[in-house]
């Protein structure tokens, strides 16, 4: 019983860091937009760094859990003696963090590192 209250409780601990990263308490403040339109077509990503749209903060806090799921994989393949575990968490956080830091040089030009893959 006391394995399952802590690991519950660190389930919790781990989303609620996740949804404070993701913007999710500015979201609360601000009461953006999901999406905003420009020219007819959809925008995820608010141009200038002083703002965030809804969609951005889901999307951030998607891959912030995603690599933590691969670091967890990662971690846990070793106990399990599992090498596609092992490679499954480490693709995972290669390709979801390639993507955050795309993310992050879309929200604004003059970020100067790349992930590339």
């Amino acid at each position: 019983m006391a394995v399952v209250v802590k690991s519950l409780l660190g389930a919790v601990a781990v989303v609620f860091c996740l949804a404070m990263m993701s913007g999710h308490m500015h979201n609360s403040m601000e009461n953006p937009p999901f999406i905003i339109w420009r020219k007819g077509r959809a925008v995820y990503f608010y141009p200038s760094s002083k703002r965030q749209v809804l969609a951005e903060s889901y999307l951030a806090m998607f891959l912030s859990s995603m690599v933590a799921l691969g670091m967890i994989m990662l971690i846990e393949s070793k106990a399990l003696r599992s090498r596609q575990m092992a490679t499954l968490g480490l693709g995972l956080i290669l390709v979801c963090f390639n993507f955050m830091i795309s993310a992050v040089k879309a929200k604004g030009s003059d970020y100067p590192y790349s992930f590339g893959l």
